[in-house]
């Protein structure tokens, strides 16, 4: 149990800030190894200690948004947290339980190199939708600038996990049975090889003119957000972006304007005047409300701004895949008293519906998201092949000086290597960054520092094999590496 907590908590150093990928093939097989000739009970134990490491530390910045930023007592934000991370840890358990349930009646190779891989990421995906989803520290994250991140624009960050996952199996079997160890060389180099030959392709190329960005991170203490001097918040983004007029495109985070949007739209139009005029879009996050049917419904928005005539000079997008317990209580009346216990503010949200999401910038459709939403790569291709970059509008000063700002980058940087779209986002405390299609950082601001981010963006056009199948590909794929189970009750 110790080794497997240990195995799972070293785990998280695959992925940002530590980026030490080898450790996503290393930690996985370890597991294997702990879980080979248990039974499925003591294997599910395995691998819920295992995912308690893994969860317990690399989702421990949970507390910090609910007890520093939430203003949830210490006691009650710890038994929130383990509840979480046994919650996450539960889906390894079922890993565990289920391979050791077929593990005597299938030969190691297919166990290893097939059964226990495609389970894993079958269980990653249901992760990412089940309960709302949280798709965090899935194994391909971890991949980014290495040779299987070529998975990516074929089929997305699962098909990365499919891969990492088998390479965890392939090195558990070669220290099971080390006198196999050249078909597991072999089957290793082709696989690793081959992500890196399909990751040559290209799929999408440069798209009209190049765009000059400017992403506006006024690194603003969440107290004075939504204390008392809102207004002056509100200015302060002003005043930085009239020295921006040659920019192309403005971008503030999310829920820059503090207050909600109706009310301010006019004063803002007003004083950014001579920057609109002057061909500059501006894109704002601001929460907004309406009433619809008797009710009052609030919105976490980004509203697209520009100073042209045409129908396109105000356009706004609403927040549709919402944070639970943080932009709205699930089961009302169940946890409707938690509302009382943390203090977040805009904490009652209502998701947005969008219609076609065709948000045009400087001539470019957009594809538009705000904070976590770049998490759930298959909601975002919804706005592809149209939209020719991304944008995204975050508030990641909930998060403090925790592991949570890097790991989002790190999801940013896969959804343009998934897409082939350049990538904008906008921070309030940072890291904001510009992201080309390729992959590679443009540009990026430090933590915790105000800083006007400049760099130019070529938008670009295409489909990647991605944007078109979504997460359908990695998913046949799956079903039939499970094939082998149909047969389980003989060996090979």
């Amino acid at each position: 149990m110790l080794l497997a907590f240990v195995a799972g908590a070293v785990l998280t150093t695959a992925f940002a800030p530590f980026y030490l990928s080898p450790l996503a093939v290393i930690s996985p097989a370890l597991l294997l190894l702990l879980m080979h000739g248990r039974s499925p009970a003591r294997a599910a134990l395995l691998g819920f200690g295992f995912g308690l490491g893994l969860f317990g530390s690399g989702v421990s910045w949970v507390y910090v948004s609910i007890h520093n930023f939430g203003n949830m007592a210490a006691p009650l934000a710890v038994v929130a947290v383990l509840i979480f991370v046994s919650i996450l840890a539960a889906y390894i358990a079922g890993f565990g339980w289920l391979i050791a349930l077929v593990g005597s009646r299938i030969s190691t190779p297919f166990l290893y190199g097939m059964i226990a891989p495609a389970l894993w990421v079958l269980l990653e995906w249901v992760r990412s939708w089940l309960f709302s989803g949280f798709p965090w520290l899935n194994l391909g994250y971890s991949q980014a600038g290495w040779p299987l991140a070529g998975l990516a624009p074929w089929l997305g960050v699962y098909g990365i996990s499919l891969a990492v996952a088998v390479s965890a199996g392939l090195l558990a079997w070669v220290v099971r049975e080390s006198t196999n160890w050249k078909p597991v060389v072999l089957a290793s180099f082709v696989l690793w090889s081959g992500a890196w030959g399909l990751g040559q392709a290209s799929f999408t190329e440069p798209d009209g003119n190049a765009i000059d960005v400017a992403v506006i991170q006024n690194n603003v203490p969440l107290r004075q957000k939504w204390g008392t001097n809102r207004q002056r918040v509100i200015q302060g983004y002003v005043e930085a972006t009239r020295t921006q007029q040659d920019a192309d495109l403005v971008v503030w985070p999310e829920a820059a304007v503090p207050v909600y949007w109706y009310g301010q739209e006019q004063g803002l139009r007003a004083e950014l005047a001579s920057v609109l005029e002057a061909g500059t879009t501006v894109v704002i996050g601001a929460p907004e409300r309406e009433q619809s049917n008797g009710k009052m419904r609030a919105f976490n928005s980004a509203f697209i701004v520009s100073g042209s005539a045409d129908n396109d000079a105000l356009q706004s997008y609403r927040k549709r895949h919402l944070v639970p317990f943080g932009e709205y209580i699930p089961v009302k009346p169940l946890f409707d008293w938690l509302l009382n216990v943390l203090h977040i503010p805009m904490s009652d949200f209502s998701p947005g519906e969008n219609g076609d999401m065709r948000y045009r910038v400087n001539g470019h459709l957009a594809a538009m998201s705000i904070c976590y939403e770049d998490s759930f790569g298959e909601e975002l291709i919804e706005q592809l092949p149209e939209a020719g970059l991304i944008i995204n509008l975050s508030e990641d000063a909930w998060f403090g000086n925790s592991l949570a700002p890097h790991q989002r980058v790190q999801i940013a940087r896969m959804r343009v290597l998934e897409t082939g779209r350049p990538l904008v986002r906008a921070a309030n405390t940072g890291p904001s960054l510009v992201v080309n299609a390729d992959g590679t950082i443009a540009a990026r601001t430090p933590q915790f520092e105000t800083a006007v981010l400049r760099a130019t963006l070529q938008p670009t056009r295409g489909a990647t094999p991605y944007v078109v199948i979504g997460n359908s590909g990695v998913l046949v794929l799956i079903g039939a590496m499970l094939i082998p189970l149909a047969w389980a009750k003989r060996k090979y």
